[in-house]
């Protein structure tokens, strides 16, 4: 499984570097996004996000439903949700039947959500960045210590669960 190789990444969790709390990443995307909205005049694409309201409070709360979820999980199986912390259990129920990443599909959801609700149009281009940053840094160093503390019992799960959705 390409994915599950040790990566730069890994090496340099490993030399002491020190992760950047996700939800974290995804503010500063949207308050960057925030930032362009108001250099670029985005008042007919906002027109049509206002009627998207309704739609934007359900995936808020989609998002946080799913996330809180998957906290819960963890909560009950006494793991860890740092993710650059050491797993002492496999969660493989609930959203993570779906998902092996639902808190980020979570945050995903929510940030959707919120640009939704605020008429806020270049946030939702600017997710990019922390999806990006999550699939390139976090989750490589999340399933490699997930793979050496659990080995062949999370390449199974990992075989029959996507990354995302």
């Amino acid at each position: 499984m390409a994915s599950l190789e040790r990566t730069e990444c890994d090496r340099g969790r490993k030399a002491g570097w020190v992760s950047i709390p996700p939800p974290l990443v995804f503010v500063v995307a949207f308050v960057c996004g925030r930032g362009l909205d108001r250099l670029v005049a985005t008042d007919m694409l906002a027109e049509i996000a206002a009627k998207a309201r309704p739609l934007g409070f359900a995936l808020m709360a989609a998002g946080a439903l799913f996330a809180a979820s998957a906290v819960a999980s963890f909560i009950r199986r006494w793991t860890t949700i740092v993710p650059h912390g050491r797993p002492r259990a496999l969660v493989t129920t609930g959203a993570y039947r779906v998902t092996r990443n639902p808190m980020y599909v979570g945050l995903t959801l929510t940030y959707l959500g919120i640009a939704v609700v605020t008429c806020a149009v270049a946030p939702l281009a600017t997710l990019l960045l922390p999806l990006w940053f999550l699939s390139a840094t976090i989750i490589p160093r999340e399933e490699r210590s997930l793979l050496e503390t659990f080995g062949d019992e999370y390449r199974r799960y990992a075989a029959r669960t996507r990354r995302w959705i």
